[in-house]
């Protein structure tokens, strides 16, 4: 019984280190179509999205790598629409090339929860003229969220939760985020796994 056990822990440490193995974000983009924005230096550029009806835990903040920084730290930050104040933040360079998952520079941060059914606003601080070329396309996103919103765009520092720069695209990617590792289905199959693998066991035992 006991090396049941043993050998369905190992399943399950397997399960969640493998759900963890790579960066997997949270919104993204189908058919992405970069353009440069030409936004004054020390601007904020980003979208807003909103959480569906269970509250959510990010854990990741990224950049995508084609954004056109360099090795310039670049501060990543959600924040509750119509505030003005972090949730989340972390300073995201491509200085540091193990950070580097598919197209995104990441940054596992302290766990944070999103409120169920609220807006939250997700920015990058551009910090130099006409720096940063964004991303526009068809935005794809964790059944978590409820929807992608539009562009946010205006000074750095302003918490902007519309495109105050009048920028006229929809949802301006570049930033975006993971959510809590492992995913439920994963744990969900390992708690399977382990309870098979426990009666198999015990059976096993009786029969004996």
């Amino acid at each position: 019984m006991k090396n049941y056990l043993v050998l369905a822990l190992l399943l399950f440490v397997v399960s969640a280190e493998s759900a963890r193995a790579a960066f997997v974000p949270a919104a993204d983009l189908v058919g992405n179509v970069q353009g440069a924005l030409g936004l004054p230096a020390n601007s904020t550029v980003g979208f807003s999205f909103t959480i569906g009806s269970l509250p959510t835990t990010v854990n990741t903040l990224a950049l995508d790598s084609g954004t056109g920084f360099v090795a310039t730290p670049m501060s990543v930050h959600i924040w509750q629409a119509g505030t003005s104040v972090d949730v989340a933040q972390a300073n995201i360079s491509s200085a540091n090339s193990l950070s580097l998952d598919g197209r995104y520079f990441y940054m596992a941060i302290a766990p944070v929860t999103l409120l169920a059914n609220t807006t939250y606003d997700i920015g990058v601080d551009l910090p130099f003229f006409n720096q940063g070329a964004m991303f526009g396309g068809t935005p794809i996103h964790d059944p978590r969220i409820a929807s992608i919103n539009g562009a946010i765009t205006g000074p750095a520092g302003s918490f902007p939760t519309a495109d105050n720069n009048h920028v006229g695209a929809g949802p301006l990617f570049g930033p975006t985020f993971a959510i809590g590792v492992p995913e439920p289905s994963s744990l969900a199959l390992a708690a399977f796994g382990f309870a098979g693998l426990a009666a198999w066991g015990w059976r096993r035992k009786l029969v004996a």
